[in-house]
């Protein structure tokens, strides 16, 4: 058979016998010499060309393609490869060269830590930490409203509509109205009802759109409230005084309230049921200056006058001097219903030029018993021991105690 290209050539040299045909062998003719070396030319032509392939080729180095820096293919191991630095090999690929290590699905999830069991291709998702405004159950996780006690830490600040403050007092005062329950507005404007159960201080109080001029006052109008000049005449209540069964009644609290002093020229004293522990005491009067000093000396004087609605209607008037004032006269009723009722007018009190008095009109039963009649009193009394400013005003009853009753301060205007 015809050697007819380098595949066909045997790696025994005396098997050789012919080149493309052409006779080499023993006793060949001469001429076949040049004949069989063009042919042998022509079949390495054809191979280098590509035209003829080659069943195996061994090297030991690395293989050139095209021009020595373009493209090299080396042996790197033992059934590895490499062509420009990137290894092709038999058996699997490592992990750490971008492969998996494996040769199954089921390896190559396991050598990767996604989906061992090979449902869902990932392995599942925890949720770490103890809050509980994201909860997760198989592949969904859960929205839950946030608990502002226990999901929320620090302060909101006022940019992002906080105070910036965790406590009361501190959050006012971040927002500029004050501390607690008082706070304080730089302007309040309001198109419903404002009830106020304390005091309320405002520099430019409105009421409808107006401040009202001095000397006015709110004023009820049946329907609502509007500036209106004061009434002539018009009273303040200052104090309340609730009597129990006391010794002594004092009316003006020097010691602590100062209720009279030079705010008003003249003061109501109210007597609402004053009723004496003992029947037939009668009332008396003291006056007290500074923070409550009682006057006691012997500087009083009093005189009064008197109407009965007893048959014949008897009527009287009296005086008397000494160290009290004598404010009502007559034996009083030491029963509830029956005691003292009536004003005392105390003028001008805190004016030092002068001496000082006071006047009014009592009511009172005389005694116990429905035979016993009523009897109206114009007391008028003065202290001219001093002309000092007069601070308060004691009651008592010349025996026994003050049982019961009301006795209230105005201020009159």
């Amino acid at each position: 058979m015809a050697k007819n290209n380098v595949t066909q050539y045997d790696t025994t040299a005396a098997n050789n016998t012919d080149v493309g045909g052409i006779s080499i062998a023993e006793g060949m003719s001469p001429s076949n010499v040049n004949n069989a070396m063009r042919e042998l030319m022509k079949h390495t032509a054809d191979w280098v060309s590509g035209s003829q392939a080659i069943t195996k080729l061994t090297t030991t180095g690395d293989i050139e393609l095209g021009h020595a820096s373009d493209t090299t293919i080396s042996r790197s191991s033992a059934g590895t490869v490499t062509i420009e630095g990137a290894e092709i090999r038999t058996g699997t690929v490592a992990i750490a060269s971008g492969g998996t290590g494996s040769t199954s699905a089921s390896a190559a999830r396991s050598a990767l830590g996604v989906d061992a069991a090979g449902t869902d291709n990932s392995t599942d998702v925890t949720l770490a930490g103890s809050l509980d405004y994201l909860t997760i159950s198989g592949q969904a996780i859960t929205r839950n409203s946030i608990d502002l006690t226990t999901d929320v830490t620090g302060a909101l600040p006022i940019a992002n509509g906080g105070t910036g403050a965790t406590t009361a007092a501190a959050a006012a005062s971040a927002i500029g109205v004050g501390t607690e329950d008082s706070p304080t507005f730089s302007g309040l404007t309001t198109t419903g009802d404002v009830e106020v159960t304390g005091a309320m201080d405002a520099d430019n109080f409105k009421v409808n759109g107006a401040q009202g001029s001095d000397g006015q006052v709110l004023t009820s109008t049946g329907s609502g409230v509007a500036w209106e000049a004061a009434a002539s005449g018009s009273r303040t209540l200052l104090e309340t005084v609730n009597i129990s069964n006391d010794a002594t009644v004092l009316v003006g609290d020097p010691a602590s309230g100062a209720h009279i002093d030079s705010t008003y020229h003249l003061y109501e004293i109210e007597f609402i049921d004053v009723v004496c522990a003992t029947n037939y005491a009668n009332l008396r009067g003291k006056f007290a200056t500074g923070t409550g000093t009682i006057q006691a000396s012997t500087y009083y004087s009093t005189a009064q006058s008197f109407s009965s609605h007893s048959a014949g209607g008897r009527t009287g008037w009296g005086y008397a001097s000494g160290s009290y004032m004598m404010l009502a006269s007559a034996n009083q009723s030491s029963a509830d219903g029956e005691g003292l009722t009536g004003s005392l007018y105390l003028h001008w009190p805190s004016e030092t030029d002068r001496y000082h008095s006071i006047t009014g009109e009592l009511w009172h039963r005389v005694g116990t018993g429905t035979s016993t009649p009523w009897l109206w009193q114009r007391p008028g009394g003065m202290w001219f021991g001093a002309t000092t400013a007069i601070t308060g005003v004691q009651f008592y009853m010349s025996s026994g105690n003050v049982s019961s009753g009301t006795i209230k301060l105005y201020g009159r205007s």
